[in-house]
């Protein structure tokens, strides 16, 4: 049994197709098996038609000038909290379970 690559099977399948034979003459001539040519042949298509995805994404870190004044504001009905971003993630948590 001969294992053949992908680029084998879409060369074997390029090659039928061009033939103009049928399927079945030429799996017949090619010693394939025809359900395993059709198999094939759909699972290239699906690839073919999937997607591509990128290897990598690049990201950058957004750049915040260190002059603004960024704050995280907080409301509940008519109270309200600024509280610089810089905060201590622990005291704002031990604020909010004050508030509660």
């Amino acid at each position: 049994m001969t294992r053949r690559t992908k680029d084998d099977w879409k060369a074997l399948i390029q090659q039928q197709e061009d033939s103009q034979l049928s399927v079945a003459d030429f799996c017949q001539q090619h010693n394939l098996g025809q359900t395993y040519f059709y198999k094939r042949k759909s699972d290239l298509k699906k690839l073919s038609m999937a997607p591509q995805k990128e290897a990598f994404i690049k990201v950058s870190k957004p750049t915040i000038k260190p002059s603004q004044n960024l704050t995280i504001k907080m409301q509940y009905q008519q109270s309200r909290i600024s509280v610089p971003v810089n905060v201590s993630p622990l005291w704002l948590a031990e604020l909010i379970k004050a508030l509660a």
